[in-house]
């Protein structure tokens, strides 16, 4: 069976795909079930284009079916999806889904489609009033940091990344060139961040939150201290960090492997941030992480390392000790979207 390709360059229904990821599940999906994979039209960006799909309708004499990367990539408007679906019946030709494992060639089939495709429109019409938001709360002490990137790249940088990866000491309280150069508390420095987060979240006394990734869990205090509770948690990979946290969070910020789920219910905190982080992840883990994050919090929020042109790509690159994960910012909001994470962001930048 000869089936022509179809992906999308834009978003469909909150997703973005990378083109050349959508191609390769269809090539996989080809391979699989024996079929002839015919090379993809690829949509429009403009909003609700179908131009690409019924251009490919036109020539469907040529093929025994259209190959869509997801069904959610079908026309958003009703009446171009019946007329779709129409042209497809009567020309007795396949239209497969492949994300989604559906083959349609007759009316049942169709209705079944139909069904999924409304009730996944009427999910992301719920959403869109708590659409996940880009903040600025980390941002303003980041720029307020000088760095030498060709420096630390000239400076037997891959044995410093070594060192750093362990977590101990040396990352926390040694050298610059392996980390913080001395991770001590100062007085009123995580003060204004803790102060955005506690607005932005409507926090209080009451509230529950966790900071995934705390180190030596300065922020947690300093939102502890500012709403007087006793409900603020840290956890973190570093048991040298944990070790020498604030005294003051005594029994509340533990060891947690974050290849490991997390010991809490589903939406057991009012709050889950991670500052800083995540970046520091294989994408495995990665997405296991952003999935745990998403389970466990009503509200999320997470910073991350990343990039938007070639300059602050290099500073990055120059600069980063323990990042895995060196991507741009629209790869990091379709991995939130790959993830199933609908929280709130920030990513800093190396300008």
């Amino acid at each position: 069976m000869k089936l022509k390709g179809y992906i999308f360059s834009r978003d469909f229904f909150g997703e973005r795909v990378p083109q050349n990821v959508q191609n390769i599940v269809l090539r996989d999906y080809c391979k699989k079930n024996k079929h002839t994979f015919l090379l993809s039209g690829t949509e429009y960006t403009f909003k609700k284009s179908s131009y690409i799909l019924f251009e490919i309708l036109e020539k469907l004499n040529n093929y025994d079916g259209i190959l869509f990367y997801s069904l959610y990539q079908l026309p958003e408007d009703k009446e171009k999806r019946k007329e779709f679906f129409k042209k497809i019946i009567h020309k007795k030709k396949q239209i497969h889904f492949t994300l989604e494992n559906i083959i349609l060639k007759n009316m049942i089939n169709l209705e079944y489609v139909e069904k999924i495709f409304l009730l996944k429109q009427s999910i992301i019409s719920d959403k869109k009033e708590t659409k996940a938001k880009l903040l600025n709360c980390v941002n303003y002490r980041h720029k307020n940091v000088e760095r030498n990137y060709l420096e630390r790249m000239n400076d037997n940088k891959i044995n410093c990344m070594k060192i750093s990866k362990l977590y101990s000491k040396d990352y926390w309280d040694g050298d610059r060139r392996y980390g913080y150069g001395g991770y001590k508390y100062i007085k009123d420095y995580h003060k204004h961040l803790a102060q955005s987060l506690i607005k932005e979240y409507n926090l209080t006394k009451e509230s529950k939150i966790l900071d995934l990734g705390c180190g030596k869990g300065f922020l947690a205090y300093e939102i502890q201290k500012i709403l007087k509770s006793n409900k603020i948690f840290g956890c973190d990979f570093s048991k040298y960090a944990i070790k020498n946290s604030k005294k003051e969070l005594k029994n509340k910020v533990f060891y947690q492997d974050m290849k490991q789920k997390l010991q809490f219910e589903s939406k057991s905190f009012d709050l889950v941030l991670s500052i800083n982080v995540l970046h520091n992840f294989r994408l495995k883990n990665l997405e296991f992480a952003l999935k745990e994050i998403e389970r466990v919090g009503k509200h999320k929020f997470i910073c991350v390392e990343s990039y938007k042109n070639d300059k602050q790509q290099f500073n990055l690159q120059c600069w980063a000790l323990t990042a895995e994960t060196l991507i741009d910012t629209n790869s990091w909001k379709w991995m939130f979207s790959k993830s199933g994470y609908n929280g709130d962001y920030e990513f800093i930048y190396f300008n």
